[in-house]
């Protein structure tokens, strides 16, 4: 779909400022769970709620977070990116405002959801912004710098929620995301105005996607057959509905980009893997090593630390070697942390640091390496589709890990901590072991494509 930049001069000269300016702004966004990630024991204390209700302080801004980011990369065909930034940097803002007297469960829960809907938005049209604006050979670097401000914030994050919860109490925690508020806005002036094409938003189409995302995760965290059952029905519903429409909310035809569909759920079982691995680490140091939230915070800073140094060598991989190498290599480290979690947490709170150490720059550049490839594969015109539709699964995959998690916290809340977390670790793995088949189909897939484009252009009788 043609898009024109009415400063496009501006555009080249101001890309260096732009990207920084904007990972700066995902830090503030993606720290909105990071803070709460380490604070929810001091959460639920407060509240006097059970760790089940408060998984979906995590999932329900997760599952918001993840609806927002597909709406915005959807908006994004016909809406200037200035416009959606500032839409998202206004509701993030203003909610983190209200967030500072919140002080029931039910607030909470819906501040963090109108929270989710402005993070999520200036997330999710950061990959937009570098498609549109970055050159090819300097994308990766790009794309390398916005995942280096989400690991960042899982390391500040979880350091600055430990030590405003200990010295003011949770609420504290809102103070920070208001900073996003002159970053956005000075971020704003910076981006070049656009002229895109009118086009039909399918706001139906939308309002089912949500109802059916939340309907299944309420089954989950329910146990309810019966709201599995509404679920499911208004998903097949859906998607009956999505493939019929004109101009629909998800445009399921970019599925049929060749090895696309293999990246989806690689993005999914590992952002559940992330963000299950982030909500069980601050609760397990805290249940069976008595950990304070401020030492939980210091414990996962190394780890975000070393992932933000990281991410400037990435980046260069990547656009050096090309994402289908660094992919793999990520993908080992991630194994490598989780087999130290699991064999080594119950025993010391020092493992949690060293997993960390591992998992944290290997979820960076395989997220980082993945987006890229995606930019690569997905046609300009199908681009705000195709990367909605991976952060509408990957964020729901986060959402559904962590109420799972809940889940089985809560049926073997009778347990003693070292056996009651043993099913949780379990799950993570089973995620991770699930995202390294899907990567693995989709590089032996690539390879045999590659192989046979050699051989059609080496002709008939001719060696490859």
């Amino acid at each position: 779909m043609p898009v024109r930049n009415d400063s496009a001069p501006a555009a080249e000269a101001n890309v260096r400022l732009i990207v920084p300016l904007w990972a700066s702004a995902v830090f503030f966004a993606v720290m909105n769970t990071t803070m709460f990630n380490v604070s929810l024991p001091a959460v639920i204390e407060g509240l006097g709620i059970t760790p089940g209700m408060g998984s979906w302080v995590l999932s329900g801004y997760s599952i918001t977070f993840a609806m927002a980011t597909l709406v915005a990369s959807r908006l994004s065909d016909f809406v200037p990116l200035r416009t959606l930034l500032t839409a998202g940097v206004v509701l993030m803002g203003a909610a983190s405002v209200a967030g500072l007297a919140a002080d029931r469960f039910a607030w909470l829960t819906a501040i963090r959801v109108v929270q989710a809907m402005g993070a999520g938005t200036v997330s999710g049209i950061g990959v937009i912004m570098v498609r549109r604006l970055v050159p090819f050979e300097r994308r990766g670097r790009a794309l390398s710098m916005l995942a280096a401000g989400s690991a960042l914030s899982y390391g500040a994050g979880p350091i600055a929620g430990g030590f405003l919860t200990a010295l003011f109490g949770w609420n504290a925690m809102f103070l920070v995301p208001c900073l996003i508020l002159p970053l956005g806005l000075y971020l704003r002036s910076q981006v070049p105005k656009e002229k895109l094409p009118r086009q039909r938003f399918d706001a139906t189409g939308a309002a089912l996607t949500a109802a059916m995302s939340v309907l299944l995760l309420l089954a989950l965290t329910q146990r309810s057959a019966a709201l599995f059952a509404f679920g499911a029905a208004l998903a097949a519903l859906n998607a009956a509905y999505l493939l019929r429409v004109r101009d629909p909310f998800v445009a399921l035809d970019v599925l049929r980009v060749p090895h696309y569909p293999k990246l989806v759920p690689l993005a999914m079982f590992a952002m559940g893997t992330n963000v299950s691995f982030l909500y069980l680490i601050p609760l397990m140091l805290d249940a069976v090593h008595g950990r304070g939230t401020a030492e939980i915070g210091l414990a996962l800073l190394p780890g975000a630390l070393l992932s933000g140094f990281m991410s400037r060598y990435t980046g260069r991989w990547v656009d050096r070697y090309g994402p289908r190498r660094v992919m793999p290599a990520a993908m080992l480290v991630l194994m490598a942390a989780v087999t130290v979690l699991l064999l080594f947490l119950h025993r010391s709170a020092h493992a949690a640091m060293a997993a960390y150490l591992l998992f944290s720059p290997g979820f960076s550049a395989l997220m980082s390496s993945m987006n890229h490839e995606i930019s690569t594969l997905v046609p300009r015109e199908k681009l705000g589709s195709g990367a909605g539709l991976v952060q509408l699964l990957q964020f729901n995959g986060g959402a559904f890990g962590v109420a799972l998690c809940g889940v089985l916290l809560d049926l073997n809340a009778q347990l003693p901590p070292g056996r009651m977390y043993a099913g949780p670790l379990a799950l993570i793995a089973a995620f991770l072991v699930t995202a390294a088949s899907f990567l693995l189909w989709y590089l032996l897939a690539s390879r045999r494509r590659r192989a046979g484009d050699v051989r059609e252009t080496a002709g008939p009788g001719v060696p490859a």
